[in-house]
C-alpha cells in the first residue's frame, strides 16, 4: 500500500483529513469496520452515538474520513494502523492532509467592536428557503451561472454607497466592502498557498481583484477514470478548506452565513461554495488557499488515471448561482469534533476546530 502524507504536527491547531482508496469496493460493513479499526488507534475520531455510518452506506472505493495529525511519539502507531487497514480491507493507497493554522475570530471580533459592520438588507432575503429542484441541468450551469444576476440586487453602485466612509478611492473599495481587510489574521501563520496548477482556471488571477465576500466558491470537474465514492472526496476537501476559518476561542465569531458543497454526479463536477463570508482574510490569502485546497484533489485523484494528463478540467473561481435555486445532493453534515457546515440561514451551527481535533464537517464515509 502506498502511503503519503503522513508526518506528525507542529501544531496543536492541526487538524487534517484521510483518504483512502480500495482496490474493490467496500460496502457499508466493510467501510464502518474500517473506520473503527482507525478510530480504536487513534487515527480519526468518530462520534460515538453517530448512527450515520449504521445507515445504508454505497458501496465505494473512495473513502475520506477526518484524520488526527500524531505527535512525533505517535507517528509509528498510527503507520502500523494504517499498515494494518491496508492490508486487511485490501487498500492500495492512502493520504493525508494536513492544515496547521487557523483564522483569528477574537482579531476579528476586535476589529468588528472598533469600527461596527453595517446590516444591509439587501444582502439576502429574510426568511429564504432553498428551493426543490431537479439538478440535471448541463455541466455548464455550474460554471457560467447563467442564471445568476450579473450585478448584485441594488448595483455595485449602492454597495460603494453603503460602505462609503468619505474616501472614493477606486482601490480601497474592495477593501471597505470587505469591512477594511487590508492584512489577513493567522494564528500561526497562513495556511498553506498554491499559485500554479495543473489544470485550467478560469477568472484567475482576475477573482483576487473582483473578490466578493457574499459569494465564493469553485466548480471542479473531475477527469480520469471514475471510481465509486469520489464525491466524499470532494465532501473532504470541502470541510478541511472551511475548517480553517474556524475560532474555538471566540463563541460569537460567525466565519459565514451558509456553505454547501453541490455535486453533478453525471457530469462529475462539483460546486463548493460559502455566502457572507466575513473572515480576517485579505482575498489573495482565501483564493490561494483555496487554489492549494483545490490542487490537492489532483494529487490522489490523478493517481489512478488512465490516458488522462489532469484530475481536473477545467475549475472556475466566481461567485456561484444563488443557492436558493438550487439543491445540494450531497450536504456536508455535523461532526463529532469539528464545525458543521450547513445549508441553513443564521449562524454556522457547531464547535470550531479544535487541538489535534478532526476538523471537518462531515461524518467518515
Amino acid at each position: 500500500m502506498e502511503l503519503t502524507g503522513l508526518e506528525p504536527r507542529r501544531s496543536d491547531l492541526a487538524r487534517g483529513i484521510v483518504i483512502a482508496r480500495s482496490a474493490q469496493p467496500l460496502d457499508g460493513a466493510g467501510q464502518r469496520a474500517l473506520w473503527d479499526l482507525l478510530a480504536a488507534a487513534g487515527v480519526i475520531e468518530l462520534e460515538a452515538e453517530s448512527t450515520e455510518l449504521d445507515d445504508p452506506q454505497p458501496e465505494r472505493r473512495w473513502h475520506a474520513a477526518p484524520w488526527l495529525p500524531p505527535t512525533p511519539a505517535e507517528l509509528d502507531g498510527q503507520r502500523a494502523a494504517f499498515e494494518r487497514a491496508g492490508t486487511e480491507y485490501g487498500l492500495e493507497a492512502l493520504w493525508c492532509y494536513k492544515v496547521e493554522t487557523g483564522i483569528d475570530g477574537v482579531a476579528w471580533l476586535d476589529l468588528a467592536s472598533a469600527e461596527p459592520i453595517e446590516e444591509t438588507s439587501e444582502a439576502s432575503d429574510p426568511e429564504a428557503e432553498v428551493v426543490d429542484a431537479i439538478f440535471d441541468a448541463p455541466a455548464e450551469v455550474l460554471y457560467s451561472a447563467p442564471d445568476a444576476p450579473t450585478v448584485l440586487p441594488g448595483g455595485a453602485d449602492d454597495d460603494d454607497d453603503d460602505d462609503d466612509d468619505g474616501d472614493e478611492d477606486e482601490a480601497t473599495e474592495d477593501e471597505l466592502e470587505h469591512d477594511g481587510i487590508v492584512e489577513s489574521h493567522w494564528r500561526n501563520g497562513a495556511p498553506p498557498f498554491e499559485h500554479a496548477v495543473p489544470f485550467p482556471i478560469e477568472r484567475y488571477p482576475e477573482v483576487i481583484d473582483d473578490y466578493d465576500w457574499e459569494r465564493f466558491g469553485i466548480a471542479v470537474k473531475l477527469a480520469g477514470t471514475a471510481l465509486p465514492g469520489e464525491e466524499s472526496v470532494i465532501n473532504a476537501f470541502f470541510a478541511l478548506w472551511l475548517s480553517v476559518y474556524q475560532d474555538e476561542r471566540a463563541d460569537e465569531f460567525e466565519a459565514f452565513q451558509r456553505a454547501d458543497v453541490v455535486h453533478d454526479r453525471k457530469h462529475r463536477a462539483a460546486l463548493m461554495w460559502v455566502e457572507r463570508f466575513a473572515v480576517p482574510a485579505t482575498a489573495n490569502d482565501q483564493v490561494h488557499f483555496l487554489l492549494w485546497i483545490v490542487a490537492r484533489i489532483t494529487t490522489c485523484c490523478r493517481s489512478h488515471g488512465r490516458g488522462s494528463t489532469r484530475s481536473t478540467t477545467p475549475s472556475r473561481l466566481a461567485p456561484p448561482a444563488s443557492p436558493g435555486r438550487i439543491r445540494s445532493s450531497c450536504r456536508a453534515t455535523r461532526s463529532p469534533s469539528g464545525f458543521a457546515v450547513t445549508a441553513r440561514r443564521g449562524r454556522s451551527h457547531g464547535r470550531s476546530p479544535r487541538a489535534r481535533g478532526a476538523d471537518a464537517s462531515w461524518p467518515a464515509c
